[in-house]
């Protein structure tokens, strides 16, 4: 089975759970998580094609969880993406 994300959703493989990236002293300290891109939704595509493979920073609260085949999944609307983590 095969899951394709509709609409502006990504498909998202969770890599990592953070509470802090980098920030500056005395900036609000945000929960965040970060993911590989699996998949990308048809509207996604359209601004968001390059996405499949890379590492994505998104918002911890508003994506949905998918568990299956003992894997932990999220749909992410592009709104939630933060920015891409690149070396």
């Amino acid at each position: 089975m095969h899951l394709i994300p509709s609409d502006d959703f990504l498909l998202v493989e969770l890599v990592e759970e953070k509470s802090e990236f980098a920030l500056p002293e005395g900036a609000a300290r945000e929960e965040f998580r970060i993911g590989k891109v699996l998949e990308v939704g048809e509207q996604a595509e359209k601004h968001y094609k390059d996405l499949t493979g890379k590492i994505i920073l998104f918002e911890r609260y508003g994506p949905l969880s998918v568990n299956q085949f003992n894997e932990k999944w999220f749909l992410v609307r592009t709104q939630y993406i933060l920015g891409i983590l690149e070396d």
